[in-house]
């Protein structure tokens, strides 16, 4: 950590790149490492957000869970060109232990991926119900049931029409 906090402290912006200098290699592990965490962050926080899991709805989070839902491709589209830098890095000169890790925890992603999107996404738990039989609450027999009343009261005020 000393290393990269020096690295980034001696580092000027312009000669950097100019002189030919290059980014150091823990420094460009981290930036990979924070841009899976925010891509992993992003996939489950924008159904966690919504959907009644516990302690997802204690604070105002439909804007924020809006916000990724609608971004979401270009944070995946941002994320992936990153990672598919780091990729290309990794395989042509990386060590044994990047090449190994760097697709496991792609896979952990697209597991993630497909969990939060295919198996917990409100579309898919939440399913509108296929038969609805409107019937007397007396002749209903089922104790296991949900069984939903509407009532309607006369108020005696007539409609307004307007011509």
């Amino acid at each position: 950590m000393k290393q990269i906090a020096a690295a980034i402290l001696l580092m000027r912006s312009n000669d950097s790149l100019s002189s030919g200098r290059k980014i150091p290699v823990a420094l460009l592990r981290t930036f990979v490492v924070f841009v899976l965490l925010f891509l992993f962050m992003a996939e489950i926080m924008r159904v966690y957000l919504v959907m009644p899991f516990p302690g997802s709805q204690r604070f105002d989070s439909v804007d924020f869970a809006h916000w990724i839902s609608t971004n979401i491709i270009w944070i995946r589209i941002i994320c992936f060109a990153v990672i598919g830098i780091a990729v290309f890095r990794v395989f042509n000169g990386g060590r044994r232990w990047q090449k190994i890790m760097l697709p496991l925890v792609l896979t952990c992603y697209f597991a993630v991926f497909f969990l939060f999107n295919y198996r917990l996404d409100a579309d898919v738990v939440f399913q509108q119900p296929s038969n609805n039989t409107q019937a007397p609450i007396s002749t209903n027999t089922d104790i296991n049931r949900l069984v939903i009343g509407v009532a309607f009261q006369h108020s005696g005020i007539r409609s307004l029409e307007f011509t």
